[in-house]
């Protein structure tokens, strides 16, 4: 099934990542972006939670639908992620952004497996939603936190040409 998985998720950010990220512009939009998308991998998540609870055939579909479904979160966030990150930076500090942003992913990288096998495996179902909520709660304090650093950006020193 990760074959599987790992293909679908491949094929459809390769066919429709750019589609999905359309009218993703701004900081604002860009952070609504990341919002919805981590709707859809809550959403995705709680899908695959239950497929603890069925046989065999019943629980492939139903990571299927599930992984689909983060899938398209995925896609989501990805697209507003960048553009957050890139809208934020001021012009002269893109690559100090950047490599601060690829940090807590290499972070993410080093503590996600320790996290998903006791959460995920250990815990069951119960454990699916940990993370979800996790997802969900970063994403409402994206909002907050890009208008504020959009408002205070001339006072801390970090115009950028798309903020």
């Amino acid at each position: 099934m990760v074959a599987v998985l790992l293909v679908l998720n491949t094929v459809a950010v390769t066919l429709f990542q750019v589609r999905m990220t359309r009218g993703v512009d701004g900081v604002t939009e860009s952070a609504r972006a990341m919002v919805h998308g981590a709707v859809w991998i809550a959403l995705g998540f709680a899908v695959i939670a239950t497929s603890g609870w069925l046989g065999p055939v019943g629980a492939a579909a139903v990571l299927v639908v599930g992984s689909a479904v983060h899938v398209v979160g995925e896609m989501r966030s990805s697209g507003g992620q960048w553009g957050v990150q890139m809208g934020l930076a001021p012009q002269e500090r893109q690559g100090q952004y950047q490599g601060f942003a690829g940090l807590g992913f290499s972070l993410s990288n080093v503590v996600a497996p320790t996290l998903i096998t006791l959460l995920c495996i250990e815990w069951g179902w119960p454990g699916w939603l940990v993370p979800a909520a996790l997802v969900l709660g970063a994403a409402l304090a994206l909002r907050p936190a890009t208008a504020w650093a959009q408002r205070t950006r001339e006072r801390y020193g970090a115009l950028s040409a798309t903020g």
